[in-house]
């Protein structure tokens, strides 16, 4: 990814710019709820390239271009997207730290990380 930082950028602010957008479009134009507005924009700006992506994109572009773009396109909708939605639909007041320090404390969390320093090279195998 070092060597494709354009290609990053471009790909994670089109998709926030795109989310942010539908977001307003949604919430004030089309007069939704707040988290009607962002989940319909996470519909349209949150391609399913993790999934669809792995599938399809070989295909056209060979493994190795393809495999940049899903993991720039995973990285932004699960770093940025995914925090903007849930701190939006938190009913307790949550902030997204409190939200990351909480899922930091899940078994299901901690047993991957952990797994993966365990094993940096299990990829190798």
């Amino acid at each position: 990814m070092i060597q494709d930082v354009g290609l990053a950028l471009w790909l994670a602010v089109a998709m926030v710019v795109c989310f942010l957008l539908m977001i307003l479009v949604y919430r004030y134009a089309l007069k939704n709820d707040a988290p009607v507005a962002i989940l319909r924009a996470m519909s349209i700006a949150d391609p399913s390239v993790p999934f669809v992506g792995s599938a399809v994109l070989p295909l056209i572009f060979g493994a190795n271009d393809s495999a940049i773009t899903i993991g720039i396109c995973t990285l932004t909708i699960n770093v940025i997207m995914l925090p903007i939605a849930f701190s939006a639909f938190g009913d307790n007041g949550d902030t997204v730290s409190a939200r990351l320090k909480n899922t930091f404390k899940k078994p299901l969390v901690i047993t991957a990380l952990l797994g993966f320093m365990w094993f940096p090279n299990a990829h190798a195998i």
